[in-house]
């Protein structure tokens, strides 16, 4: 992701994942945030891209999407299903 703090207080505020554990790079700077999702041992693992890497069309870093189900009566922060 291109910004981390930005996507962990989507997928962690908005959507309600629990953060797992967080992880830094070499000079301590956040490098990446695992997320819990659902009951499983299943994660979300969003990672710091930079722009030296793979490009989407609008410029964006990375070439991934994700889809996740929220559960009518589950989601938070006036997201409504």
């Amino acid at each position: 992701v291109a910004d981390l703090d930005r996507s962990e207080a989507f997928y962690g505020g908005v959507l309600g994942l629990e953060v797992v554990t967080r992880h830094v790079d070499a000079a301590g700077a956040p490098r990446a945030v695992w997320l819990r999702v659902g009951d499983r041992a299943a994660f979300l693992a969003l990672e710091r891209a930079t722009a030296s890497g793979p490009l989407r069309d609008d410029g964006a870093p990375g070439l991934h999407c994700l889809a996740f189900p929220i559960v009518q009566g589950r989601a938070r922060h006036g997201v409504t299903t």
